[in-house]
């Protein structure tokens, strides 16, 4: 979640996400971290909405200069002082772990140096913070096999691969930035060739990094593939639904993405970003993979529009949440957190069954009382809710402040089962 995009956190969704990583918190050689304050005030209210939601929060920390993170990574003294700062940062702001996110370090260091680095802050802050969780932010392609992708994610909890810069302002030809498949590097094969280690021992440490960007080219002609004359920029999942509208949208079979063109003199525009279509595809190749899930670079990108906030929950709802993918099966039933939360006036509470059953939602204040209940029998499996407009029996608002809900579900064997949560209405 770029710094950049506080206009845009108000979309969140939180009740479709796990993790949320705090981008960016820079470092430089010395070990110190940088990061920008007059961003606190939003950040401080991501942290806690997630938390209400049972969200965890990352911070990102970068950089991107290959001498400076050869200094890092091997000077013990800088790895100390960096250490003890994400500690300190983690713990003023209530932070539940870290994600590294060091890009174009030199090949000496892609290996041995890195897993070790990474190791040792794993060490550093769970013995500070047991729970807290340490990431690494992984290259698509392992150019030259320097990188030990499989070491890396035995000395971490997860890896995020970033699947995209496929194509980008280095390319002599056009394309997109992030190509299903098609070409000799894609992702399709960033996931079995690349990380095969990770995915064939591990594939529960394997977040794959989905773009909400694309890459506008100037180039010799329409065609996907030719020449480039520039690249004009990377237009973000918001400005391409303008432009798909003004340009008639193309679908590269090859690539499995789309694409439109159109001409401003002698020159060619190609515009490639991937729409809820290419997308789909992309996060059925992680779910056939079983992979912790997927990421996106970036959250705010999609500003208001609420098209790939669906389809993250037509494809991953029913699976209760990104990490908890495998849970479903055997689980009776799911209560999922009330959405939005906090709220005014209205929540909506959604639940999952596996079978039909007989349910019955409570909602207690801080005291215990009930303050409302809803009965029904519901004869269909799958996802249903129910909506509270924070009314209680006497239909009267009830004051702000934390409130529960619980539900019990029984089923027509006579099984019974439960589960609560707890949510935020404001005023």
């Amino acid at each position: 979640l770029p710094y950049w995009e506080y206009s845009n956190y108000q979309y969140l969704r939180y009740d479709l996400s796990t993790h949320i990583a705090l981008f960016d918190f820079q470092i430089n050689e010395n070990g110190g971290i940088i990061f920008e304050q007059n961003i606190l005030p939003y950040w401080q209210n991501v942290i806690n909405n997630a938390h209400i939601n049972g969200i965890k929060v990352l911070m990102t920390v970068t950089n991107f200069d290959s001498m400076q993170i050869n200094k890092i990574i091997n000077t013990e003294s800088v790895r100390n002082i960096f250490f003890h700062n994400v500690k300190n940062i983690i713990n003023q702001y209530n932070l539940d772990g870290i994600i590294v996110d060091f890009e174009g370090p030199k090949i000496s260091d892609r290996g041995e140096p890195m897993n070790d680095f990474i190791s040792g802050l794993s060490s550093f802050i769970k013995n500070e913070k047991p729970n807290a969780e340490i990431a690494f932010a992984t290259p698509a392609v392992n150019w030259g096999g320097w990188w030990d992708f499989y070491g890396l994610a035995q000395n971490c909890d997860y890896l995020f691969l970033m699947g995209y810069d496929y194509y980008g302002n280095w390319s002599e030809i056009t394309g997109p930035t992030s190509p299903l498949n098609g070409d000799l590097q894609n992702l399709e094969r960033s996931v079995d060739f690349h990380y095969s280690n990770v995915v064939n021992n591990f594939p529960e440490k394997l977040i794959l990094g989905i773009p909400y960007y694309g890459l506008h080219f100037k180039a010799e002609n329409q065609n996907v593939g030719s020449q480039k004359v520039d690249t004009v920029l990377s237009p973000l999942y918001r400005q391409s639904i303008e432009v798909y509208n003004q340009h008639s949208k193309y679908w590269v079979n090859s690539f499995n993405v789309p694409y439109t063109f159109w001409q401003e003199g002698n020159v060619w525009n190609q515009y490639f970003v991937d729409d809820d279509s290419s997308l789909s595809l992309k996060y059925d190749l992680a779910i056939s993979r079983n992979l912790k899930g997927v990421g996106i670079w970036a959250l705010g990108y999609d500003g208001q529009h609420p098209e790939l906030w669906n389809l993250l929950e037509k494809k991953f709802e029913t699976t209760v949440s990104i990490a908890d993918e495998k849970t479903i099966l055997s689980a009776d039933f799911i209560l999922k957190q009330n959405y939005p939360n906090p709220f005014n006036p209205e929540t909506k509470i959604e639940f999952f069954l596996k079978v039909p059953a007989e349910i019955k939602l409570q909602i207690f204040n801080v005291l215990g009382e009930i303050v409302k209940s809803f009965k029904k029998n519901v004869s269909n499996p799958g996802r249903h809710y129910l909506v509270w407009n924070g009314r209680n029996f006497n239909d009267k608002n009830v004051p702000s402040g934390v409130y529960f809900y619980s539900m019990i579900i029984k089923q027509n064997s006579g099984q019974i089962s439960s589960a609560s949560k707890k949510m935020l209405l404001i005023k």
